[in-house]
């Protein structure tokens, strides 16, 4: 069986999975503690859903911001 492929996640699912908000989120990106999204198109932003994974996974291991 292969591993299931890694896929794009928009701002809306980003934030319910993390509970961060867009502004927080931005400045956490801007600081280098958050996955960097990328540009789906003129006003879109993605991420990979593995990269979101794990940011959550290193903040229940107690890394700080």
């Amino acid at each position: 069986m292969s591993p299931i492929p890694d896929r794009v996640i928009r701002e809306k699912e980003r934030r319910y999975l993390t509970g961060v908000s867009n502004t927080t989120w931005w400045r956490l990106e801007k600081a280098g503690l958050a996955p960097k999204g990328f540009k789906l198109g003129a006003a879109a932003k993605g991420w990979t859903l593995n990269s979101i994974e794990e940011w959550i996974k290193s903040r229940k291991e107690g890394q700080p911001w």
